[in-house]
Order: structure tokens, then C-alpha cells, then sequence
């Protein structure tokens, strides 16, 4: 509510004449790692344009479902951030995929990946370890794909605890109280790794490494094709296709005046514009990849009844 008001205020007081109000539904609560990026967009997205006013509105919970079903209420102002779980809620019939579509993406996270029982710096270092326990907010998704695929590999049992959050799953973990496979940002890595000197960065979830640490490889460079933590935003299909197009273009455009950089820096995601990639192949080949992988692992997955 503060962020909202606050951004009323700033546009009040750059007297715009009556734009039309777009309300970005988050699924998260506002310390998700992806909120200071969206914060910054869409406040520079107000600044480059008067034709509407967008706002982020926190819609945590229902598994991510109370965020879209959000856009119902008024399809013609309404936006709604996904995520993997989109995969997992139009499997369990809660959401139907043809009445959203893609509009802009945030891009995939380049978390890093994280354990207490490895033996070096790689996902190989797992090799002796008895069993993966990952932590993570819900069978299927990203991380716990990613401890089935390594555990495949290397023959190691996968067992899940569910969190509410992943950097719960991590303090968890650096506690020493269960949970030794976890995926989080750089920075949740920096702030523990003083506090349990076994905890190693095995790889980065996204397609590039980071420039901090440049000797880490990715999870597909280590033979891993394990899809990534990623933010897409969708429209209903109530939309207008040329309405889509424009608040697109104005996300785009002020997604590049912050530069991939400074996005990086503040919520560890890489926009797929900065790849050249759209918001609809970046939607399709990510869920895509999910939707294989929970078919491939659909007896270690507790599928939704």
C-alpha cells in the first residue's frame, strides 16, 4: 500500500492528465528478489510515458493462482507475473492457458546453486553425498527439478522439504537442521557462507555465468539442462493485442534504459530482451521445458489432485 501511494504521489505531482491505471499483480510479498527490479521499471516506465500508470500490487499465495486470477476482476487494466508454478496450476485445471498471454519478461534468475555436502565446487562434488534434501517452496518447480536432474545423473537419492520461501530453505540448510541442496541469490550465498564454512556454490541456474564469480559454471555447462527461476508477465486475452503491444513496448523501453546490468545487480534476473529473445518464446520454451520434466518425473512429483 506505501508503494502505491508513493507512486501516486509522484505522478500527481508530474500532473499527468488521466492515464489509464495498469496494476501488475505479484504473486510474491515484496522481499522477493525480483521486487526492487520490477520497483525500478515500472517507476522509469511513469517517467517515459503519460499514457498510463503502472503500479505493482503484492498478491501472495493460492500457489501464485491469486495473482492471475486478479486480472478477472478488469482484463483490461490488470497484468499478472508467473512463474513455473503457471506449469503446475494449468495441470491441476486452476488456471485455463488460453486466456493469458504474454506480454513482457522479466527474464530468468541467475541464482546460484547451493549445497553442504559436496565435495567441490560442481554438481559432480555430489557424488558421494547419501541423499539430496532440497529445500523449496513446492514439488516441481525449478529447484526441485534441478536436485531430480543432478540426483538422475549422479544416482543419489532426491528428497523435498517445502519452505515458504527458498532463502528460508537456505537458512535452513547453513543451520545444519536437514536441507542440504537449495537454490537462492548470489548475495543469499555471500551472507552465509562465513557462517557454515561447508556450504559451496556449485553452479548458476541461468545461461550465463556471474562476473562475480567467474569460475563457477552453469548447470548447463555441467551437462544440466534444468530450466531456471523465471518471471513473465501475462495479459488475459481480453486484452487488445494492440493495447499488449504498446504496454510492452513501454516496459522494454525502460527495462533498457535501467540496463541489464544494474537489473542483474539489484534482483539477480536477466530480462530476455537483453538475449534478443521475446516474451512469448521465452514463455514457451520455459514452460516447455517444465512441462517435460514433470512428465519425465512425475512419480517423484506430487501432482495436485
Amino acid at each position: 500500500m506505501k508503494i502505491a501511494i508513493s507512486l501516486l504521489f509522484l505522478i500527481s505531482s508530474w500532473g499527468w492528465a488521466n492515464p489509464e491505471t495498469i496494476r501488475i499483480q505479484t504473486p510474491y510479498t515484496a522481499s522477493h528478489s525480483g521486487t526492487p527490479a520490477m520497483l525500478r521499471i515500472i517507476e522509469t516506465a511513469n517517467r517515459i510515458q503519460r499514457d498510463y500508470m503502472f503500479l505493482l500490487e503484492f498478491k501472495p499465495g493460492g500457489n501464485q493462482v491469486i495473482a492471475v486470477r486478479q486480472m478477472e476482476s478488469d482484463p483490461q487494466t490488470n497484468l499478472a507475473i508467473i512463474a513455473a508454478s503457471y506449469v503446475e496450476n494449468v495441470e491441476a485445471g486452476w488456471i485455463k492457458p488460453t486466456d493469458y498471454v504474454p506480454v513482457w519478461s522479466l527474464g530468468d534468475a541467475c541464482w546460484t546453486v547451493m549445497s553442504t555436502v559436496s565435495a567441490s565446487n560442481t554438481v559432480a562434488g555430489l557424488r558421494s553425498a547419501q541423499e539430496i534434501i532440497v529445500g523449496t517452496v513446492g514439488f516441481g518447480n525449478a529447484s526441485h527439478l534441478t536436485a531430480l536432474l543432478i540426483g538422475e545423473q549422479y544416482g543419489i537419492p532426491v528428497k523435498l522439504v517445502p519452505f515458504k520461501s527458498n532463502f528460508d530453505a537456505v537458512v535452513n540448510m547453513v543451520g545444519n537442521n536437514g536441507v542440504n541442496f537449495g537454490i537462492d541469490t548470489a548475495d543469499a550465498f555471500e551472507n552465509f557462507k562465513s557462517k557454515n564454512p561447508r556450504l559451496r556454490m556449485l553452479a548458476v541456474s541461468c545461461s550465463a555465468r556471474l562476473v562475480a564469480y567467474p569460475k563457477i559454471q552453469t548447470l548447463a555447462e555441467q551437462g544440466i539442462r534444468a530450466p531456471a527461476v523465471f518471471n513473465i508477465v501475462m495479459a488475459r486475452v481480453e486484452m487488445p493485442e494492440s493495447k499488449r503491444k504498446r504496454l510492452a513496448e513501454i516496459l522494454e523501453q525502460a527495462t533498457a534504459r535501467i540496463g541489464r546490468n544494474e537489473i542483474e545487480r539489484i534482483s539477480g534476473f536477466i530480462p530476455s530482451q537483453f538475449n534478443k529473445v521475446t516474451a512469448q518464446d521465452h514463455f514457451t520454451k520455459s514452460t516447455d521445458l517444465i512441462q517435460q520434466l514433470r512428465t519425465r518425473f512425475q512419480k517423484e512429483i506430487i501432482l495436485p489432485k
